[in-house]
């Protein structure tokens, strides 16, 4: 399985489509974690799951660092300005948990580099409870967004001039990090 498709630069669905898209690639990249971390404990480092674990890792450590980093530019600044006490409350409870998945993260992406070495050490249980930890983290996450914090910030953002800046950065910081890998 290939890792989802970047976000089109062209989205109908407007600039909120990006942060709604970023979310359905990121669930389905969290699936494949989850069916990976048991794979792994079942199987072992087989060739298909070093390179199953390799996507997984470069996906996650990349495009999701890159989603949250957007919200913390585009999403939360807006609704912190509000105003709005409940809307502050609900920003600064996503921002610590953009905290919490960075550490959980931080203790998966060594598990899966093992995994893609082919390191046999690997604590394939730790990995799967992790693992399961930091997607139900994911999952309790872009639920509170998606149901609280995009809509909130949708008005707040929807002006011409306002979505265009917001793509246009969006888009050129990831042009600059993929020709600096690159």
């Amino acid at each position: 399985m290939n890792a989802p498709t970047p976000v089109p630069a062209a989205d109908p669905a407007g600039v909120m489509g990006l942060f709604d898209n970023s979310h359905q690639q990121i669930a389905a990249m969290l699936q494949r974690l989850t069916q990976l971390a048991n794979d792994l404990a079942e199987q072992g480092t087989t060739l298909p799951l070093r390179t199953e674990a390799r996507a997984v890792r470069d996906w996650l450590g990349r495009e999701a660092r890159e989603h949250h980093l957007d919200e913390e530019r585009h999403i939360f600044p807006p609704l912190l300005a509000s105003g709005d006490e409940e809307l502050m409350h609900v920003t600064r409870l996503l921002q610590q948990d953009h905290g919490w998945l960075e550490e959980n993260w931080l203790s998966i992406q060594p598990e899966l580099t093992a995994a893609v070495e082919g390191f046999t050490s690997f604590n394939a249980a730790s990995l799967q409870e992790t693992s399961r930890l930091f997607c139900q983290l994911y999952a309790d996450h872009m639920l509170l967004e998606e149901s609280v914090a995009y809509p909130a910030v949708s008005p707040l953002v929807q002006g011409q001039a306002t979505t265009e800046a917001m793509r246009q950065e969006i888009e050129q910081r990831r042009s600059v990090r993929a020709q600096l890998k690159g």
